[in-house]
């Protein structure tokens, strides 16, 4: 029988499904493309056909993880809450809750690589991602909360939401391995739901994401 092969998707997709298996068994330094290719049983060949490189690949799987989450949040969204100060509440609870166990970045590093200059790169490419898939979704809430009277007048409500989101984003990944502390987490979110509040000139209470 003459060999099948798969379409170039298929194939495509397989790369990235045995990266990433590969990565979260073994962590991302420690995999290799010849590592990723030998579970499949392809040439290495095959890997540079579709990727540059296994950094490629595993900024495509990083990027992927905020996509099904902005799927999972837009769904949230479109089930429930109508008011804006009710969807940021579901959007910040999605973003910076803390969860127990390895995700993210995590999830592919053994716990002492995660010092090395390797895991900081892609940390911080982890949480830029963040805030260029979410970031627009943020605004474009906030300008309809403008526009219902829900939120004061801003002259600039989307470079304010942008600003904001910038300096929450960082903020919380700098406290974010000290989570795991509930009091830790609840000294650090209450200053977030007083900054959502005054910028957006709502009644104290408002944003609780407290546990």
């Amino acid at each position: 029988m003459p060999r099948q092969t798969k379409n170039p998707e298929e194939r495509r997709k397989d790369l990235i499904n045995a990266a990433e298996e590969l990565f979260a068994e073994r962590s991302f330094i420690d995999t290799t493309v010849s590592d990723i290719v030998k579970k499949l049983g392809v040439a290495q060949g095959t890997f540079y056909y579709y990727f540059k490189s296994k950094d490629e690949i595993f900024t495509l799987i990083l990027e992927a993880c905020w996509e099904e989450l902005l799927q999972q949040i837009s769904g949230a969204l479109r089930q429930g809450p109508v008011k804006a100060t009710d969807k940021l509440k579901v959007i910040f609870g999605y973003l910076f809750m803390p969860v127990a166990g390895k995700v993210g970045v995590d999830k592919y590093f053994r716990e002492e690589q995660e010092s090395s200059e390797v895991a900081k790169f892609y940390h911080r490419s982890f949480d830029e991602m963040r805030v260029k898939v979410f970031c627009s979704l943020i605004q474009d809430i906030v300008a309809e909360g403008v526009k219902a009277g829900e939120f004061r007048q801003l002259k600039s409500p989307k470079e304010i939401t942008e600003i904001i989101f910038y300096g929450i984003n960082t903020y919380m990944h700098i406290h974010s391995p000290n989570f795991m502390d509930l009091s830790y987490f609840n000294n650090k979110i209450m200053a977030l739901e007083e900054l959502l509040e005054i910028t957006l000139g709502v009644e104290a209470g408002t944003f609780r994401f407290t546990l």
